[in-house]
């Protein structure tokens, strides 16, 4: 969100891409306790983002996410036959996760929100079923990527192509940051 209203605001000073971070890359059924304990950890970003509604701890209406790939996954499968869509998938998918407490590795959770989104969900399932090995071997070059340069969690924005912002910030922040760091920066953000 807090990116959105950046790019909005500097124009072409910002230029945002989103690349894939996995929290879970391996299939695993999590206990509903310690999964709703986890969640617990939320408040903190959900009192920085006055954007976001956050619902935590977890429901526990729906059981937990096994893994990270599969919402990766559908991102990648939505920026390929609707690019224009990717960021209502994303936001589609954050609103899932943090407010509504769905399973976004369910394949057929991720349908309803690439509809949601306004998404042709028969391209969506063509391409997921045709492309998956692709995206999902874009999932990890974007992965590998992100370690290799030192992120560790999300949220974290890479600036200028040298310095990584960790965690959620202030939009003040990155404004500050921009000013100093990518003013003159080719590319910018």
């Amino acid at each position: 969100m807090r990116l959105g209203q950046l790019r909005e605001k500097l124009g072409d000073r910002v230029s945002v891409e989103w690349k894939a971070f996995l929290l879970r890359s391996e299939p695993r059924e999590r206990p509903m306790a310690a999964f709703t304990e986890y969640t617990s950890s939320w408040g903190r970003p959900a009192s920085m983002e006055p954007g976001a509604v956050f619902r935590f701890p977890w429901s526990g209406e729906h059981r937990p996410p096994s893994h990270s790939i599969p919402s990766a996954v559908a991102a990648k499968a939505v920026e390929a036959v609707d690019p224009e869509r990717a960021g209502d998938f994303r936001r589609e998918l954050f609103d899932a996760y943090f407010r509504r407490n769905l399973t976004i590795s369910d394949p057929e959770v991720l349908g309803e929100l690439a509809a949601a989104a306004g998404v042709d969900t028969d391209r969506f399932a063509e391409a997921l079923d045709r492309r998956h090995a692709e995206f999902e071997s874009q999932v990890m070059a974007d992965h590998a990527e992100a370690v290799s340069i030192g992120v560790t969690g999300v949220p974290a924005v890479l600036m200028a192509d040298r310095f990584i912002i960790p965690g959620a910030v202030e939009t003040s922040l990155y404004e500050r940051l921009v000013a100093k760091f990518a003013g003159g920066a080719q590319g910018g953000v």
